[in-house]
């Protein structure tokens, strides 16, 4: 499915629409239908998985990730760490429609590209969703963790939002502001060279990944450009459950 945000505007001080940058598919191997992303499979399962939410239930395509199981991707047209930076200045979103049937002993990756920088859709421990960005300088990072952890049977939609012109970060949950913050700034990318790189269901590392899961079902992975409003936050999240229908 594909999400398409505009927002008309006359005068050149409003600030840019939200977009659908990537769109990740599971239908074979991982794929950006928006073409922006290239993606490496290791070793994770593609295809349909039979996942509930809301008390539907059904047979969607997803990413199936587990110890050693996990996809590498990257963004190349950002070329640099100031290209990223330029880019997360104009605000950005990431979504995800997940589950991690196995909190452990350490965090779990969902979407992810943190190093010592970066930004990232990460599972506690316990099994608390949260996002995570860099901010300011190296390892300095803010937090926005969910009210409560996410349910082990059923998918969770939860959705990131880094609003610069704001000032703000927010964490969605199902469709609902779950909290937000101050965001003091500039955006600080991932460092090593990997300040256009992510990982589905664990982390990016200079060597190997970090916080790799041990099971966990990824139905959705999107990046937009723009920071996404209540209203689109909540059609994103109504559109993914429509898939269960």
């Amino acid at each position: 499915s594909t999400l398409n945000f505009s927002v008309e505007s006359e005068a050149s001080e409003e600030p840019t629409a939200a977009y659908l940058y990537s769109d990740i598919n599971f239908s074979g191997s991982p794929t950006d239908a928006k073409a922006k992303a290239s993606i490496t499979n290791n070793g994770a399962v593609t295809g349909s998985v039979t996942v509930s939410h809301g008390g539907l239930s059904k047979s969607v395509d997803a990413l199936s990730c587990g110890v050693g199981k996990y996809a590498t991707g990257e963004f190349p047209a950002f070329s640099s760490s100031s290209d990223f930076r330029n880019f997360a200045h104009n605000g950005f979103s990431v979504e995800t429609f997940y589950i991690d049937k196995s909190p452990g002993s350490d965090i779990h990756g969902i979407f992810c590209g943190t190093e010592k920088g970066g930004w990232g859709l990460a599972v506690k421990a316990d099994g608390t969703p949260y996002f995570v960005v860099g901010d300011i300088k190296e390892n300095n990072y803010i937090y926005l963790y969910a009210k409560q952890s996410a349910s082990t049977t059923d998918l969770t939609h939860i959705v990131g939002v880094y609003d610069f012109d704001a000032g703000l970060a927010k964490l969605y949950v199902n469709g609902q502001l779950n909290g937000s913050t101050t965001i003091t700034g500039p955006f600080y990318p991932a460092t090593n060279g990997l300040y256009n790189k992510f990982c589905l269901g664990a982390d990016v590392a200079p060597d190997g990944v970090h916080f790799p899961c041990s099971n966990m079902i990824i139905v959705d992975a999107r990046m937009y450009s723009g920071a996404l409003t209540d209203k689109e936050v909540s059609d994103a999240y109504q559109t993914a459950v429509n898939m269960l229908k």
